[in-house]
């Protein structure tokens, strides 16, 4: 009688040996497959170097002398632009450099000047365009487009871009309290007065050394009178 005990098989080995056999079976679609990631790769770099790169150079040359009518309040030329002074619009600006940081603060002031000129969902398509987390320019940016929501009775759409205006800009002591204010004022149209009077409180414990905190009571007794509660 044979006495040879059975070979015990090593997964280990047995899974070597299956990827070693699909690696050969598959050779020509892997090569193809890690070359077309390559080309991606290749392809994202060339944009940056080659496209994107120039088109930011392009766009800052272009931008500065509308920003300087944008500083006068002369927004027909900043809309529209001036073709003897060789000044591209806003709008235009916006089509041509749309995806470059120069055509983002275009938008801001394209958005802007349609805020000033109480055309608020125009107004509020542009300043959507404005995403550079600029410490105190996308707060308020953001808080612009609630108040542009404010104007079309869009209440709920008001408070939830007050409400990212202040996550993004709570540290700066100049905005944050009059953002607060306003997400209160829109919490009381929506009857939410606690969350108001929340709002107005956060002024008083948070921003305590600002003009606003001095004059924030008469609110927050307000809000807190319509939820039925008494802060005397």
């Amino acid at each position: 009688m044979s006495t040879q005990k059975p070979q015990l098989k090593d997964p280990l080995l047995e899974t070597y040996s299956r990827t070693e056999t699909y690696v050969k079976k598959n050779q020509k679609n892997l090569i193809m497959v890690a070359g077309a990631i390559a080309l991606i790769i290749l392809g994202i770099f060339g944009y940056n170097q080659w496209i994107k790169a120039p088109k930011e150079v392009e766009a800052n040359n272009q931008i500065y002398l509308l920003e300087q009518y944008f500083e006068k309040d002369s927004m027909d030329i900043v809309l529209n632009g001036n073709p003897k002074e060789n000044v591209l619009g806003g709008i235009d600006f916006v089509d041509e450099y749309g995806g470059t940081k120069a055509g983002q603060r275009a938008a801001f002031m394209v958005g802007t000047i349609y805020f000033q000129k109480g055309e608020w969902a125009a107004a509020i398509d542009y300043l959507q365009k404005f995403d550079l987390k600029d410490i105190a320019l996308y707060p308020n940016t953001l808080a612009l487009i609630g108040d542009c929501h404010v104007e079309l009775k869009e209440y709920d759409k008001a408070l939830s871009s007050y409400k990212k205006a202040f996550s993004a800009g709570e540290k700066n002591k100049m905005s944050a309290p009059m953002i607060l204010k306003k997400m209160g004022l829109v919490q009381e149209q929506l009857q939410d007065y606690k969350g108001a009077a929340a709002s107005y409180t956060k002024i008083k414990t948070d921003y305590n050394e600002t003009e606003l905190a001095r004059t924030i009571d008469l609110y927050i007794n307000r809000a807190l009178a319509k939820a039925g509660e008494s802060n005397f």
